[in-house]
């Protein structure tokens, strides 16, 4: 996604060890892809609703250039075991062209 002069780079991953667990999205940015600079996650499973996991989607460029990220969480609310969600995040502060604050995430 290319937001306000810097290419933004989210991708998965367990920030606490290389195995499956407290998977998260990783968030680096550049300015001609060769270098990148890693940041702050964007996405924690932090919410109810992706406790279990911030899991697949993609990022764009919405209605008056603000990004924001589709994904799926994982959920045990329900009592079932990882059950989906499809959630939305949005940038805590979308006037800085790093977004280091991570996203905060809704329900659509």
């Amino acid at each position: 996604m290319y937001y306000k002069g810097y290419h933004h780079l989210f991708y998965q991953y367990n920030p606490e060890a290389a195995v499956w667990g407290h998977i998260a999205w990783g968030h680096a940015v550049s300015t001609a892809l060769m270098h990148w600079l890693y940041l702050e996650n964007a996405l924690e499973p932090d919410q109810w609703y992706d406790d279990m996991g911030v899991w697949s989607g993609s990022a764009t460029n919405g209605p008056d250039d603000v990004p924001f990220i589709l994904y799926t969480g994982g959920s045990n609310e329900t009592g079932h075991c990882n059950e989906q969600t499809h959630n939305m995040a949005v940038p805590a502060d979308p006037e800085d062209p790093l977004l280091r604050k991570e996203f905060q995430g809704r329900l659509p």
